[in-house]
């Protein structure tokens, strides 16, 4: 078996239903199997995944989570590589077969992840830098860049410029392609992890176990993002990713780095937040509510 793709099901059923349909269509050369886990969704997806004839599922009375969603079919998968993918993410033909030859002729490297870009075309960031005071720092300018990239990013690849696979700190474990050796040296993923940072802290662990993380832009992947818990509950959504930062920053540099990354989040989503309201932008609500969560770690009672 050369691939098992585990898709993590929550409330989702027409993304799943495209999901898999886009996968049936990309006729992959070689033996491959899909393993669908749904997290005790109530929208009719378990009904439907049990009318599905020969699809392999494992139907859940209650949300588990995305890590241990994915660790309990990663236990069954016999595929010679592990392909994590969202319910919102859709490969293009011939993407998935490029993730998989790049680790092939690569040696270090454990883990691919693609290039991004949503429904519209617009570039979409499908990697980043691991958590930390220095990503901290540079937020506004990621920023920037989140705001510059989609408008350059044609002109970026017609030009053929920096159209080559690199290391970087993470990919987006919306599509991430793993080898089984990694998972077989460092484990599955952290299960401490309920919802984001999962990704982040499993390509921590593989590159401390000396692993290379590359991003491969040739492989291309159309990505929702938000597709489920994101777009439907944005306090739980923020309050969820503030947990998982906060708990990867103490295992990694401890608890006095965490401080201080809270701090500087703190005044960096007091900027974003004051601009997007100034420019009235929808991402203000987002920025509200990551404001309050990081304004509740750094004593609160100091800064009002």
């Amino acid at each position: 078996m050369k691939l098992s793709i585990i898709i993590v099901n929550f409330n989702t059923i027409s993304y799943l239903k495209d999901c898999l349909s886009n996968l049936d269509r990309l006729n992959l050369p070689f033996r491959f199997e899909t393993i669908v886990v749904d997290n005790g969704s109530v929208d009719g997806s378990q009904e439907w995944l049990k009318r599905q004839g020969r699809l392999r599922y494992i139907l859940l009375p209650e949300n588990i989570g995305f890590a241990r969603g994915n660790n309990l079919a990663i236990r069954e998968a016999k595929g010679e590589y592990i392909l994590l993918l969202n319910t919102d993410a859709f490969p293009c033909r011939g993407s998935i077969e490029r993730l998989i030859e790049f680790l092939e002729n690569h040696q270090q490297a454990g883990i691919a992840g693609p290039r991004l870009s949503f429904p519209d075309g617009r570039w979409q960031r499908g990697y980043n830098d691991l958590p930390s005071i220095k990503k901290a720092c540079l937020v506004l300018v990621s920023d920037l860049q989140n705001l510059l990239y989609p408008r350059i990013w044609p002109m970026i690849e017609r030009l053929a410029l920096i159209l080559r696979p690199r290391q970087v700190g993470y990919v987006d474990g919306c599509c991430m392609m793993i080898k089984r050796a990694v998972i077989e040296q460092i484990g599955p993923l952290d299960e401490a992890f309920f919802f984001f940072a999962e990704d982040a802290e499993f390509c921590y662990r593989a590159r401390q176990k000396g692993y290379g993380v590359y991003y491969v832009p040739e492989a291309k992947v159309i990505h929702v993002r938000g597709g489920s818990l994101a777009k439907k509950d944005v306090d739980m959504a923020v309050k969820a990713r503030c947990e998982s930062e906060k708990l990867f920053m103490v295992r990694a540099f401890g608890e006095k780095s965490w401080r201080q990354y809270a701090k500087i989040m703190y005044f960096n989503f007091l900027i974003r937040y004051q601009m997007a309201r100034i420019l009235n932008r929808p991402s203000k609500r987002y920025f509200y509510a990551a404001l309050g969560e990081f304004q509740k770690e750094i004593a609160p009672s100091k800064i009002a």
